[in-house]
């Protein structure tokens, strides 16, 4: 089971494993009549909402002890004729003593131009800080349902700290920032500790990221990243079509 001390590259194998046996899992269930049920439901609320909302919220626990929370967004991408699903699925773990997430994701080899194998890593500091500066209940579903509605897209930005110490910045869209590090043995595994929301950051802080903000809280780059999603699910042949009525 993955946890903070796991090794980095333990902790890539096991998330791959873990994310070839989800997909097969996944697979079944949106060929069965529970999907079937469910894809009436959530075709219902896009016609009143029209916006993406998580749906279809399952747990899966793996054969290496993982626990992972499992759901799908429906959304209609630019270019399509109906509704389309992204699935998507991340580590959450829950003890008496802390909480976090692993999020398994791909960044960019400048030097092989491939994707490589990446994990971020949202610690228990980062959710107590995340819920006290955003008033959501701690360890409730709400801060579960909050956090993955708003983790898909989250573009990274290398910077220092005020002693010129590496650290990673993220904008999580209209909430705030995310400040962490990446691991000495492994880049591409980043340990995100604490949250900042835009009321927290002085004035400062908040002209160095206005860039990244500007870019992550416009609606066209969360409906062009969800477009780029659905493309990649194709080309992987694994996209999921929401059945008509």
């Amino acid at each position: 089971m993955i946890n903070l001390s796991t090794p980095s590259q333990q902790m890539l194998d096991e998330l791959n494993a873990d994310l070839d046996r989800i997909q097969y899992w996944q697979n079944r269930w949106h060929s069965g009549a529970d999907w079937i049920a469910a894809s009436k439901v959530n075709r219902e609320r896009w016609n009143k909402e029209r916006k993406p909302f998580i749906a279809s919220e399952h747990e899966y626990k793996s054969v290496n002890g993982n626990r992972w929370y499992c759901f799908d967004i429906p959304f209609w991408p630019e270019g399509f004729d109906d509704l389309q699903m992204l699935s998507a699925s991340f580590i959450y773990y829950e003890t008496y003593a802390s909480i976090g997430a692993f999020i398994p994701k791909y960044m960019m080899n400048e030097q092989t131009n491939m994707m490589d194998d990446a994990c971020v890593i949202y610690t228990s500091h980062f959710f107590e800080r995340y819920c006290e500066r955003m008033k959501i209940p701690f360890r409730s579903r709400q801060m579960v349902l909050e956090f993955a509605s708003i983790i898909a897209f989250n573009p990274l930005k290398d910077d220092t700290d005020k002693d010129g110490q590496p650290i990673v910045v993220s904008r999580m869209p209209k909430a705030g920032y995310t400040y962490g590090v990446r691991r000495k043995d492994n880049p591409n595994i980043i340990e995100m500790r604490t949250f900042l929301s835009d009321k927290n950051m002085t004035p400062t802080k908040l002209r160095r990221y206005e860039e990244l903000r500007e870019r992550v809280d416009d609606e066209s780059f969360i409906a062009e990243s969800y477009n780029l999603s659905v493309w990649g699910s194709i080309y992987q042949k694994n996209n999921i079509a929401i059945p008509k009525e």
